[in-house]
């Protein structure tokens, strides 16, 4: 007869091997999986980053052209002399720069045509402000209408890419603009802080 207690032994020992060879077979899978995991995490960090990058680098290029389209207007209705021509190479660097900004292959994922709209929408701004000074509208220090509505479409048109930004940080971090800035009020450290503008 066998002993009870060779038994209990026998049993025990085939249950640590079953328990050891299960550990063989399904430790490295279950590594493996974490570790694809974690470079998934990684990738989608890179991305995230990228695209809030990019986004801040669009937002900042065109922000410059709008600010500079502002300061002609601005110059022009106290009677400063602007140089269509040197306007005219000014806007086209500002829409050059614009331009490469937008067209980052990470954005072109997110939205093309709402970029493409806000550097339209700053061209169309820079034509009226070219014709009236060119037409010496501002005299007077009067605001054409249609230099106006310009410039407020263009301002429209430029505030896609706050939107933008904040849904990117929202589908990342689950917290609103708002929620966010209040538990991260230093924003993003690595990226141009432009929350004022």
């Amino acid at each position: 007869m066998l002993d009870s207690g060779a038994l209990m032994g026998l049993i025990g020992a085939l249950s640590g091997a079953a328990i050891g060879a299960i550990g063989a077979v399904y430790g490295p899978l279950v590594l493996k999986k974490k570790e694809r995991h974690w470079q998934e995490l990684a990738r989608d960090d890179d991305l995230y980053t990228a695209r809030i990058t990019s986004l801040t680098y669009g937002r900042l290029r065109t922000r410059q052209w709008f600010d500079y389209l502002n300061l002609t207007v601005t110059l022009s209705t106290v009677g400063e002399q602007v140089d269509v021509k040197e306007f005219a190479e000014t806007c086209h660097k500002h829409r050059s720069e614009s331009h490469d900004a937008i067209y980052d292959p990470v954005l072109l994922r997110v939205a093309a045509r709402p970029m493409r709209h806000s550097v339209v929408a700053l061209q169309n701004a820079s034509d009226m402000i070219a014709q009236a000074v060119w037409r010496s509208d501002f005299a007077g220090g009067q605001v054409p209408s249609e230099v106006t509505e310009a410039l407020e479409a263009a301002a429209t048109a430029r505030s896609w890419f706050r939107t933008a930004i904040e849904r990117v940080v929202e589908a990342r971090t689950g917290l609103t603009a708002q929620e966010f800035s209040q538990r991260y009020p230093s924003g993003f450290p690595s990226l141009p802080d432009e929350r004022a503008r």
